[in-house]
């Protein structure tokens, strides 16, 4: 792009060097050129100056990457779990502390069964020995393998686990 324009700006100038040569060959035109041959000079340095500051900043401006304009980039996280959903869609377990509520059961629970799960229905925290699941204080509560969770009991998981939400949905819980 840019030996592009540089060549179209060399070529303007040999062709206005030619027209003046041309202009030069009258008697009258030699006179005017010797007269004017400075003021033509600086004519031709303030364009190929402003003609490189022009493209600059046209480069500064609009060859911005997409990429950091419209797209946001999501680093890879190891996942630690897996919850199985039973239309068997996964939920990965990547953060150390993940809040699951009625949000993440859309379209696998019924409508009317979303109302008995919480906004934030239960977490999984991750410790150093293992994950482990809470229930939030919900209404209809979270059960582990058929035990019900008190509100601030913590139990950890094991592969195989069984999550039952609000009594409307199990999950399987998969270890990774």
């Amino acid at each position: 792009m840019l030996k592009n324009r540089l060549l179209i700006l060399i070529i303007s100038v040999v062709i206005t060097l030619i027209a003046l040569f041309v202009i030069a060959t009258s008697e009258a035109a030699t006179e005017w050129l010797l007269e004017q041959w400075t003021h033509i000079f600086w004519a031709i340095v303030f364009a190929i100056v402003a003609g490189v500051l022009i493209h600059y900043f046209q480069l500064k401006i609009a060859h911005k990457p997409k990429i950091s304009q419209d797209t946001v980039t999501i680093e890879s996280k190891a996942v630690l779990a897996t919850l199985i959903l039973p239309n068997d869609h996964e939920i990965r377990i990547t953060e150390k502390e993940t809040v699951f509520g009625r949000e993440d059961f859309t379209g696998v629970v019924s409508v009317d069964n979303l109302l008995f799960i919480g906004r934030k229905h239960f977490k999984i925290v991750r410790r150093n020995d293992g994950l482990y699941i809470q229930d939030l204080g919900t209404k209809n509560g979270t059960m582990l393998n058929g035990d019900a969770l008190q509100q601030t009991e913590s139990r950890k998981l094991k592969a195989g686990d069984k999550i039952l939400v609000a009594n409307v949905v199990e999950v399987n819980y998969v270890e990774t």
